[in-house]
């Protein structure tokens, strides 16, 4: 459905007598689109919901693997400024 302002601005610019009577075709063919337009719009929106779902599930299964690993082999990694920024890795799970 086209928004009433658009409708508005699509007659203002159809009111010459020989455009007038193609109102009707260029507001069905607006409306077209549009409804065109909503309904790709609404399917990338049910497919990014559906893509964050399944990121969220794979980080949440690399936290519980996480979980369980023993950190048999770490890695320091020290601070390069000399701060109190160093840290290990668990060479085999990244944490």
């Amino acid at each position: 459905m086209l928004d009433s302002k658009l409708v508005y601005k699509l007659t203002k610019l159809y009111c010459t007598p020989e455009l007038y009577e193609k109102l009707p075709d260029v507001i069905a063919e607006a409306s077209h689109i549009k409804l065109l337009i909503d309904n790709i719009n609404n399917k990338i929106y049910l497919e990014e919901e559906r893509h964050k779902k399944l990121i969220d599930k794979l980080i949440d299964d690399k936290s519980k693997i996480r979980d369980d690993c023993k950190h048999f082999s770490v890695t320091y990694h020290s601070d390069p400024s000399g701060g109190n920024d160093s840290y290990h890795e668990c060479d085999i799970c990244g944490y």
